[in-house]
């Protein structure tokens, strides 16, 4: 960053059709950082190519207050290409994402920094899926894809936090801004998780509690959910399949194995019986089970070794970014 002098947090929230509450929102933050962080911070807000009335809303806030920066362009080119812009210009010491509707509330950006200022972690994830935390108001189908798609997720990188997806976190700045990171869309957190273990970064979690407006607030609203479940479950699913490739071939390998010893066991007790039929093909379907089983659960194994060494990649390619 130059000669740009640091300060102790950056607030880095992106949006996209935020127009009818984007203004009072980002006043609420203002307002809580004042009071908690005195005039060491800033507040960055990306517009992701909104088609509505997001940007003349806000686009005068620099002019009130210097310390909330806005970063606007035409196109929408989502969430991830959006947090990227904010985290490069960011210049805290800690970095904190966080949704531009409040639905974590503004207390989780004191919880946030306390937890990672009294601790030596450099990646902390505000969850509600932890001890302690929790959903309100989320519709249930929504709630079900997300707390068990967090489940899969989290055995995808190694089980260290429970909320794999959720953008409101914390970070260290050299921990951030030291990441390749290359996602468009929400598969960023994915990334930014998967990256900064790899690296050997120290990560954890707090319990949060995400609200989201009453059922008849949110009918009265204009706004629309960005959520696409199709779309984010085939790219989450996708990103466990790369991060731990064992999980599939492992499950599916140990599955056709266990079919196909249980076969076997079928076979010999209808020999023994005197009952097995030569024209069935139980013996061959047993060989074809048992060496899927194998073949697939190798597959696994080659899997992991290609994931270790795209990890060495990014160790790497960080190493050769901090040299220069």
């Amino acid at each position: 960053m130059g000669d740009i002098p640091l300060i102790e947090l950056s607030i880095v929230t992106p949006g996209y059709n935020e127009g009818a509450k984007i203004r009072e929102n980002l006043f609420t933050i203002k307002t809580f950082l004042d009071e908690s962080f005195g005039n060491s911070w800033e507040l960055i807000f990306v517009n992701d190519g909104s088609t509505d009335d997001t940007y003349e809303n806000v686009s005068n806030l620099p002019e009130m207050d210097p310390r909330i920066k806005i970063i606007t362009y035409n196109n929408n080119r989502g969430r991830g290409y959006a947090l990227r812009q904010g985290i490069k210009r960011a210049r805290g010491e800690f970095v904190l994402t966080t949704e531009s509707d409040l639905n974590w509330g503004v207390e989780i950006i004191r919880e946030l920094y306390n937890a990672i200022n009294n601790s030596r972690y450099d990646l902390i994830v505000a969850s509600p899926y932890c001890k302690g935390g929790e959903l309100k108001n989320v519709p249930a189908q929504r709630a079900f894809l997300s707390r068990w798609g967090n489940k899969i997720l989290s055995a995808s990188v190694s089980g260290q936090v429970s909320t794999v997806s959720g953008m409101t976190r914390i970070y260290r700045r050299d921990c951030i801004q030291s990441l390749p990171l290359v996602s468009e869309d929400k598969e960023i957190h994915l990334e930014i998780l998967s990256k900064a273990l790899a690296l050997g970064y120290k990560v954890s979690e707090i319990p949060a509690t995400l609200a989201w407006p009453e059922k008849k607030v949110r009918k009265k609203s204009n706004r629309k959910s960005s959520f696409k479940a199709k779309k984010y479950i085939i790219s989450h699913l996708t990103f466990s399949f790369f991060e731990r490739p064992l999980l599939l071939f492992g499950l599916l390998g140990g599955g056709s194995f266990l079919v196909g010893v249980i076969l076997g066991l079928y076979i010999v007790y209808l020999r023994f019986s005197g009952n097995l039929n030569p024209d069935r093909p139980l013996i061959t379907l047993v060989v074809l089970m048992v060496l899927g089983g194998l073949f697939m659960f190798s597959f696994g194994l080659i899997g992991m070794q290609i994931n270790d060494l795209r990890k060495e990649i990014y160790r790497i390619q960080s190493k050769l970014r901090n040299e220069k």
